[in-house]
């Protein structure tokens, strides 16, 4: 197997010389086909499928595609044909008809077709055309096709569950990086250019153009239903099972940003391994998920999960996995907004059974231009020398065990704030902060929490900046604070500090526990 494709950009004699060495595509084995004889590679779920340029097909069982070289014998034959009266068809080197009709002579076959190199079929024969759009440059004469390139069927694994993803057969195109995969059924053909630098990926009449010098192997695993990276060192490998549907991934070492305009359905991003200078960031118009198997990641210059887009994103980290983000404490200048070691500029989720443990040196550890949103699963904010969490809608603590250390607020939020029992248990939340004149719970509006085992821990003193006092409080809302059930905990040690304060009124019902 070759890894690297270097051979296929090198010039190669013309077809007449013998037994010359040239490209070739090998399939299964000992097969080999030279590049220079491919019209085109079609797909279905078990068979792959070389149509020739002397019309022949050749089938094999899908196996690893590789590329190595080949001896050819004697050159494509040319002549002439003006037959009888006959019906012909004629196809585009993607094997789709583009025009049918009966002729008797050469001209009217090539009547109306654009300069380019075309297939036709006229009864038992079939041809291979090059045509300027006026008059035949060449003919190739082959023996009938005996299956018809055009009608090679692509079949589909299915599923009646929605949330089971049943793997299909795949073709995967091994990059630097990450890999390019599209599932077989949505693939119509590949197609050499006549240079042999590059390979064509033609889905639903879309060409997308590789370099063939940059395909390390062609294979055909089963299908995945998310984008991996894996992060190690200063690069990242993976695979894009979306670089075909409008996920375009770019790399800087171990920096991924993802520009995303996919329509159909949220997009997941597996993120694992561990890097010292890496991050994650994606613009896009839809929803995104991460879910984070193993990850270890810092960036010293900026977010280490980055969000510009004002969609959702959810961080979910994988049962038995233990995860581990940290920034920086200077960040590279930048016009985006960019306020914390997790950042978005819309929705924040965290769900999973595992682990997330967060370290952030230079402003908050999670931060959201929208709300944020806790569901289950462990969150732990190590340290931060900002907010905890900081958002601007609202934060709904509602399962999970979070546990946030900071020199700032422990929540903080420009909207409401809400702890209650979510459909995956009661949340147990603890906060503890140093900061002073700190809150370990502060809203512009209102607080209220109905079920929970919330743990408050304030040693900071007050703050005295520009003549004005800040104390430190337990829990501060702008609005209202009501209390209807749970156990809340307050330890607050600034002499003087408040556990509770509200402008408008505290409401704590009989079932609510409340401990100073």
């Amino acid at each position: 197997m070759i890894k690297r494709l270097s051979l296929l950009l090198s010039l190669f004699a013309p077809l007449c010389v013998l037994a010359e060495t040239v490209p070739a595509l090998v399939i299964g084995g000992d097969t080999k086909v030279a590049l220079q004889e491919i019209v085109s590679v079609k797909l279905d779920a078990s068979n792959l499928y070389v149509l020739k340029t002397d019309g022949s097909t050749l089938t094999q069982p899908l196996a690893t595609l590789t590329f190595g070289t080949t001896e050819t014998g004697a050159g494509i034959r040319e002549r002439l044909s003006e037959s009888g009266q006959s019906d012909y068809i004629v196809y585009d080197l993607n094997g789709r008809m583009v025009k049918q009709g009966n002729a008797q002579h050469t001209q009217e076959v090539l009547s109306g077709l654009e300069a380019g190199t075309y297939i036709i079929r006229m009864g038992n024969q079939s041809f291979k055309v090059q045509t300027n759009g006026t008059v035949c440059n060449s003919w190739t004469y082959t023996p009938a096709v005996s299956t018809p390139f055009e009608s090679l069927a692509n079949v589909a694994a299915s599923s009646d569950d929605d949330d089971e993803y049943v793997p299909e057969p795949a073709m995967q195109i091994e990059l630097p990086g990450l890999d390019a995969m599209t599932t077989i059924a949505k693939l119509d053909s590949l197609m050499f250019t006549t240079d042999l630098s590059s390979i064509n990926v033609i889905r639903g009449g879309i060409f997308t153009s590789i370099t063939l010098s940059a395909i390390e192997q062609i294979s055909f695993p089963m299908s995945l239903e998310c984008v991996t990276l894996a992060y190690s060192g200063n690069s990242v490998e993976g695979v894009n099972p979306f670089f075909f549907d409008g996920v375009a991934i770019s790399l800087d070492g171990a920096g991924v940003t993802v520009n995303s305009s996919y329509v159909d359905d949220e997009v997941e991003f597996e993120l694992s391994g561990a890097s010292s200078n890496g991050y994650f960031k994606y613009y896009g118009d839809k929803k995104f998920k991460t879910t984070l198997k193993g990850l270890t990641l810092s960036n010293p210059n900026g977010p280490v999960i980055n969000s510009q887009s004002g969609k959702k994103g959810t961080i979910k980290s994988q049962n038995g996995y233990t995860n581990t983000l940290s920034d920086g404490s200077n960040y590279a200048t930048s016009a985006e907004d960019q306020k914390g070691c997790i950042f978005s500029e819309g929705q924040l989720i965290f769900s999973g059974k595992g682990t997330l443990n967060i370290l952030s040196n230079y402003k908050h550890a999670i931060a959201s231009d929208d709300y944020v949103s806790f569901e289950n699963g462990t969150v732990n904010v190590l340290s931060s020398v900002g907010d905890a969490v900081h958002a601007k809608d609202s934060i709904l603590v509602q399962s999970g065990t979070i546990g946030l250390t900071c020199s700032g607020d422990g929540l903080d939020c420009d909207g409401p704030i809400t702890i209650r029992e979510g459909e995956n248990g009661i949340p147990v939340l603890s906060i503890s902060s140093d900061g002073d004149g700190a809150k370990g719970i502060k809203t512009a509006m209102d607080f209220l929490m109905t079920n929970g085992n919330v743990d408050i821990t304030l040693t900071g003193k007050k703050e005295v900046a520009d003549g004005k006092t800040t104390n430190v409080i337990g829990v501060k809302a702008d609005g209202n604070i009501t209390i209807t059930g749970g156990t809340l905990t307050i330890v607050n040690t600034c002499p003087g500090g408040k556990y509770l304060s509200a402008d408008g009124n505290i409401t704590i019902g009989p079932a609510a526990k409340v401990i100073y």
